[in-house]
């Protein structure tokens, strides 16, 4: 940053934290436009010309922190970005939970929905997501414990409501506190799948309410990913896609003055769109959004991981929907196109669906135990195979010595 600015900067008296009763109203990178003792922040309400600032500018939600960019801006001046996007003021001191069924882009959004807020995940990549799935990792361990003990896990959801109260979970309430409490004020994210069976339990912890933004994707291209990923056949990934999408839809209802609804498709195909349509709810809701972060955000995304698309391969027919889950999908395409959840009466499970997952739900703590098994006998096959590699040199016959027969 050139001394000029740096002299404009510290003449302003722009610090990292807000000082008391002082506001920042407006901040370009490299040039800080006005700064003002706005009320808002806990100010006297002054002008830096001696005015009063105006009612539309002194209450309302829209008001607080505003980034503006100009095209010769200092790179050096992306800290100072960063940390006036920090900057946050009231009700927007929240988190935001990100819920849809598995194989849904739940990991791009709440990446997606992440840099829009300026808050940096635990990206945690993995073979089957390469860009990160970007979960917690102590909220994803206890819930995954907290379904094996009601004998279940994500394959074959637990039966009935989960609650706290429930002595078989009762046990992960605490630990699942202790990460939101970590979490402090906010705003930060939380990603998880499970979400959608688990997420009216998540509102009974100790927190400012939060906002949901809930996603859905086709249910066929849901059940081949699934399909590829996992081996399951192609009618119990629609089965699983109808329990996760339905419960969703449920807890969507009653979060229906903070809950988004947006779909996969519409992330992939057209990010600008969607960070668009994010950045007005999230104002809404008390959070500014910098336009820098909205194109940081929409770089995020990339198409090529867009498997399983059935508009490019033509493999699956939609006729494999059970006419209940044809109702549901048109649920929660007119949720995604109203962007908020639409008040029509959810159609039962089909039976075949609810079926195929009972008959998996006995079968899921042995399938949990030789995961656990194998894993703990990882280390002593590695050694075995070290031992075989060793046992093939000894066995193999020696180079013959070049110095034999050899008359100096």
């Amino acid at each position: 940053m050139t001394s000029a600015a740096t002299s404009q900067w510290n003449s302003l008296g722009y610090l990292p934290r807000r000082r008391p009763g002082v506001g920042l109203l407006s901040v370009t990178t490299g040039m800080t436009t006005s700064y003002s003792r706005c009320p808002a922040n806990g100010g006297d309400g002054q002008s830096p010309s001696g005015g009063s600032w105006p009612d539309s500018q002194m209450s309302g939600p829209s008001f607080g922190v505003q980034v503006r960019w100009t095209n010769n801006a200092d790179p050096l001046s992306v800290a100072a970005r960063r940390e006036a996007e920090q900057l946050r003021y009231g009700n927007c001191h929240m988190g935001i939970y990100v819920a849809g069924m598995h194989r849904s882009g739940t990991s791009a959004l709440a990446r997606f929905t992440g840099l829009l807020i300026a808050y940096e995940g635990q990206r945690r990549a993995s073979k089957g997501n390469v860009m990160g799935h970007w979960e917690h990792p102590r909220i994803n361990y206890e819930l995954e414990q907290a379904f094996r003990a009601l004998g279940s896990d994500w394959a074959s959801p637990p039966l009935g409501r989960f609650s706290w109260s429930d002595e078989r979970v009762a046990r992960f309430r605490e630990p699942v506190q202790q990460v939101i409490t970590s979490l402090g004020d906010g705003p930060w994210v939380l990603k998880d799948p499970r979400f959608c069976i688990v997420l009216h339990a998540m509102l009974e912890l100790d927190q400012p309410e939060p906002l949901l933004i809930a996603t859905y994707r086709e249910p066929l291209e849901v059940a081949s990913s699934i399909a590829v990923r996992d081996g399951y056949p192609f009618e119990y990934g629609l089965a699983l896609w109808e329990t996760y999408t339905r419960q969703l839809v449920i807890q969507a209802r009653q979060q229906r003055d903070c809950a988004l609804w947006v779909s996969y498709e519409a992330l992939i195909n057209a990010p600008k769109q969607t960070a668009g349509l994010l950045r007005s709810h999230l104002a809404d809701h008390g959070f500014l959004v910098s336009p820098g972060s909205v194109r940081e955000a929409v770089c995020s995304i990339d198409r090529s991981l867009n498997n399983h698309n059935l508009a490019r391969d033509h493999k699956v027919c939609h006729d494999r929907l059970s006419p209940n889950q044809h109702d549901l999908l048109d649920i929660v395409r007119m949720s995604a196109s109203q962007g908020e959840t639409v008040d029509v009466e959810l159609p039962p499970m089909t039976g075949w669906a609810a079926a195929m997952i009972d008959t998996r739900r006995p079968y899921a703590r042995m399938e949990q135990d030789n995961r656990l098994l194998v894993k703990r006998l990882g280390p002593l096959r590695h050694g075995y195979n070290i031992l075989d590699r060793v046992r093939a040199r000894v066995k193999r016959p020696y180079p013959p010595n070049p110095f034999v027969g050899y008359k100096s």
